[in-house]
């Protein structure tokens, strides 16, 4: 996803079985920080890297990703509840679940709003 300031929120996955599995916690990133870890991948795996969500556009605008990048199809290029209820049916066969107490946002950086904040009181100790 686009984080705004260069930067990209993103998680690596390997897919190559069918079942995604994390290779990445979730973060915030500079691109060429993305570009790194993609072009790192590709060279000890040699297999195809493929980017999707909101951020694609501004990833593939780096000149090191769009080499890497391949095309994903347009119905995974973008997240949708289809592929969210997807996955949850499949962690549902396999025995997990969670109820609304299990579902939560997970923030990788402070907002605007709080860097500002922290910011303007950072000497009122």
């Amino acid at each position: 996803m686009d984080a705004r300031r260069g930067q990209v929120y993103t998680s690596v996955f390997d897919s190559r079985d069918g079942t995604p599995k994390r290779l990445t916690p979730d973060e915030a990133i500079p691109l060429d920080t993305l570009a790194e870890k993609l072009r790192k991948l590709k060279s000890e795996t040699g297999a195809p890297v493929y980017i999707s969500g909101d951020g694609t556009a501004l990833a593939r605008s780096h000149p090191v990703i769009s080499t890497l990048a391949g095309d994903v199809p347009p119905d995974m290029a973008m997240g949708s509840a289809y592929n969210v209820a997807i996955c949850a049916l499949r962690m549902y066969a396999a025995g997990l679940t969670t109820d609304d107490a299990g579902l939560y946002p997970i923030y990788l950086r402070p907002s605007q709003a709080e860097r500002e904040y922290a910011e303007k009181h950072k000497n009122d100790k």
